[in-house]
Order: C-alpha cells, then sequence, then structure tokens
C-alpha cells in the first residue's frame, strides 16, 4: 500500500468506530431517557378522584374508617347521573350514593323498609326509625354496574327515591325492578371524605 492510502484506511477506519460508537452513545441516551420517562409516569400520583369518579379497588377514608369498593351501580337519567357504590369494611356492607353537580353524598346501610304502598312508587311521606322522611327526588334511570354488588337484579331499568329526615338522615330506596331495597344513613360532607385510587 502506498502511504497515502493508508492514511485513507486509517482514516475510515477511525470515522467508521466513531460512527458505531456515536450511534451505541445515542441509543443509550434515549433508552436511559424511555426509562426515565417511564419512571416519572409510574410515580405521578394517580388521577384525582372525587365522589362521583370513584373506582372498583379504591379505598375511601371517613372518620377513621377504610371501606374498600367492591362494586358499583351508574344511574343515567336524561345526561345526569348518580352512583350507588357498594363498600365492605370490618363492620360488613355499606353504600356510598353520589350524584353528579357536586352535591354532598350520602353515606347508607342496608335497611328494612316496610312503606305501605297506595300504587307502584313508593309513598311521598314514609316513617323509619322513628323519624319522619319526605320524599325529595325519583328517577327513573339506565343501571350500569361493574364489580361486585351481591344478590341484586341486574335489570336495566330502575327507579330511585331519595327521602329527607331530620337533620343529616337519609333514605334512599331503588326498585330493582323485582324488589324495593332501602337504604338509610345521612348526608355527609364531600370534605370528609379521602378517597385512595387503586394502583
Amino acid at each position: 500500500y502506498s502511504p497515502p492510502t493508508m492514511e485513507l484506511l486509517v482514516l475510515g477506519l477511525v470515522a467508521g468506530i466513531g460512527f458505531a460508537s456515536y450511534a451505541l452513545w445515542h441509543k443509550a441516551r434515549r433508552d436511559e431517557g424511555d426509562a426515565h420517562a417511564a419512571e416519572r409516569k409510574r410515580l405521578i400520583a394517580p388521577a384525582e378522584r372525587s365522589p362521583t369518579t370513584i373506582q372498583v379497588g379504591d379505598v375511601v377514608q371517613h372518620l377513621g374508617s377504610d371501606f374498600l369498593v367492591e362494586g358499583i351501580v351508574t344511574f343515567s337519567e336524561d345526561g345526569r347521573g348518580a352512583r350507588l357504590y357498594r363498600l365492605f369494611d370490618d363492620g360488613g356492607e355499606r353504600f356510598l350514593y353520589a350524584k353528579a353537580g357536586g352535591s354532598d353524598p350520602l353515606l347508607l346501610a342496608p335497611a328494612a323498609f316496610s312503606a305501605e304502598q297506595g300504587g307502584s312508587d313508593p309513598p311521598e311521606t314514609v316513617q323509619h326509625a322513628g323519624g319522619a322522611y319526605r320524599q325529595t327526588a325519583r328517577a327513573q334511570a339506565s343501571a350500569i354496574r361493574v364489580g361486585q354488588l351481591g344478590a341484586r337484579k341486574h335489570g336495566d331499568r330502575v327507579r330511585v327515591f331519595e327521602y329527607a329526615g331530620p337533620g343529616p338522615a337519609r333514605l334512599l330506596v331503588v326498585d330493582w325492578g323485582d324488589k324495593l331495597e332501602a337504604f338509610a344513613g345521612e348526608r355527609i360532607l364531600a370534605s370528609a371524605l379521602e378517597i385512595l385510587p387503586a394502583r
């Protein structure tokens, strides 16, 4: 080989090694960036939850009690809606009822309901646990179910009746299609709930 050819060969070899090194370095930096992005995404706080966006598997805390969300029924009516959450803690089954629009939710437990009915609808006023309750809202709605809801009929349409009693006392009556089921409890402040999203 003549010296100029040798220089070109060495120069080509150095350039090839330099390009390969740059390509490997660039790939390593990209992989490192992807790893950092994936880690940042993993560490981002889950989406904020509100009483109307709770999901199955979330934990709802209220006054020292931790409730696991096991099932949800979404009641949808003319673009508005409400959700009934089936919760469990050490004390058993509880329910949280939240309406769209920011009103405070209801924390409820299953209740006996034996109101005398003159027709097919629950009456305007009922007596429960020694208190008088007055019907404040009623709706016919589509029901969309997610998760575990116990032995409740899976009809597509339900009727929901809300009652206000003394102070924060509330009564919710749901007509599942085959039976009426009542839930009694009270209105609570949404700010008193802490919702821990499931990962």
